[in-house]
């Protein structure tokens, strides 16, 4: 029998936000509300390095906000919070 260990019961930051995050058509034409809202609450979490990793990750997908989500991240590892 195995017993699930903390980690395993509890989804960590990046699995909630992986859930949270829309489809693929959205993120590559659709609008900044939802990164924004979801880069934030990572960040007001303490998952900086997860925002990072997002921010970068999307910006692979999104073609209309690619140069914004590269600032960002580029913000986040200075230690400053975008606007």
């Amino acid at each position: 029998m195995h017993c699930a260990t903390a980690t395993e019961r509890r989804p960590s930051s990046i699995s909630n936000a992986q859930r949270r995050q829309p489809s693929s058509e959205q993120l590559a034409c659709g609008d900044d509300v939802v990164w924004h809202r979801l880069v934030r609450d990572l960040v007001a979490q303490g998952e900086r390095r997860a925002a990072i990793a997002y921010l970068e990750r999307l910006a692979r997908t999104s073609v209309a906000q690619r140069i914004e989500l590269r600032e960002w991240a580029a913000a986040l590892r200075g230690d400053v919070a975008p606007i």
